[in-house]
């Protein structure tokens, strides 16, 4: 939408009231109230607060709003644009530190292996999501919840024969760097582990999982050892 200078309206001074929120407030912050409200079209904003502070500080009723993440969102549900587009814009947002960005196991799985028909393993996306915000406690987001999320994404990734051994370890070395908490990363790999182990052994009850299950948790152990808070370059 910016793109396209035509987008841009902006208002003079003689068309705001005299009140603070909109003579002392920047004009790309109170501009579009100002022209939603007299041209009764919705706001597309993350603000939505401002909104309601105009109305009591100027008497005129705060416009509709939509947020533009539910936007992206439903755009992306309905493939009209990329996951590549809308991470970007997940990205975006978390550097703002915008409340409250919603994500799954779903939605990681697809960072890390696209959502083609051609997997492209890319492991290093998972900090596009920026975990040390959005899953943090700070965040509202209480750790066992955080790391029940993370733990089902790993399980995924062990369980699934298709993923290769040493992918799976890259994978584990970005979740374990990026994952918010104030706990040793060493503690935090051996919980991961065996979380994932305990779960993997009462899955395996009922199916016959792949050799290269061990292996894999073998090296989520291995790394978890050798692991000092440093980037590691795995191959």
């Amino acid at each position: 939408m910016e793109s396209n200078p035509q987008n841009i309206i902006a208002i003079s001074n003689a068309n705001k009231s005299d009140c603070l929120s909109e003579q002392k407030i920047p004009s790309e912050l109170c501009d579009a109230c100002i022209l939603a409200q007299k041209d009764n079209v919705p706001v597309l904003t993350e603000d939505f607060l401002y909104l309601k502070a105009n109305e009591l500080d100027t008497n005129k009723k705060s416009p509709e709003y939509c947020s533009s993440f539910a936007l992206i969102r439903v755009l992306y549900e309905q493939k009209e644009i990329t996951f590549d587009l809308y991470l970007n814009f997940f990205t975006y947002l978390s550097s703002y530190r915008f409340r409250f960005l919603p994500i799954d196991v779903d939605d990681i799985e697809k960072a890390v292996f696209g959502d083609g028909l051609i997997a492209i393993v890319q492991p290093e996306r998972i900090r596009q999501f920026n975990f040390l915000l959005i899953l943090s406690t700070e965040y509202g987001v209480p750790f066992d919840k955080a790391f029940l999320m993370i733990a089902r994404f790993l399980f995924e990734i062990l369980i699934d024969d298709s993923i290769p051994s040493k992918t799976a370890e890259r994978i584990f070395a970005e979740i374990l760097s990026a994952f918010p908490s104030q706990m040793d990363k060493k503690i935090l790999g051996k919980m991961f582990t065996q979380v994932c182990s305990q779960t993997i052994n009462r899955y395996s009850q009922g199916i016959i999982l792949g050799g290269m299950v061990q292996e894999k948790i073998r090296l989520f152990s291995q790394f978890t050892e050798i692991y000092n808070g440093k980037a590691f370059l795995l191959f």
